[in-house]
């Protein structure tokens, strides 16, 4: 949460119960620079808007992905500050994984 009435204290958010629970999703089959979603968010008009996925390829196996997203602080400090898509998000967190090692890119991405 932003400090948006001056105190430094951090603000207490309640999370529902489920939140961390898994979820099976089936992915894009290709989410590269250029691959469709990837050259989707680059549009500024796009930028407000969500991606459809309808006329993508999805991937044959499914993938478990948190309901919740936990980020680094240093990746969260970014979002809150510039309006980010999901794609941008998606490469702020390549970028914070890169030269931490596996464990790290791991952790980041879905299971």
């Amino acid at each position: 949460m932003r400090d948006r009435d001056g105190i430094i204290d951090p603000q207490f958010v309640k999370i529902r119960r489920g939140a961390f629970e898994w979820k099976n999703a089936t992915l894009l089959q290709e989410y590269n620079g250029t691959s469709t979603i990837g050259t989707y968010f680059t549009k500024t008009k796009h930028r407000g808007s969500f991606f459809d996925i309808s006329g993508t390829t999805r991937a044959a196996n499914v993938k478990q992905v948190p309901k919740l997203a936990l980020v680094p602080v240093e990746v969260a400090l970014q979002v809150l500050e510039t309006p980010t898509t999901p794609w941008e998000l998606y490469e702020l967190l390549l970028c914070f994984s890169e030269d931490k090692g596996t464990e790290v890119f791991n952790l980041l991405q879905p299971s």
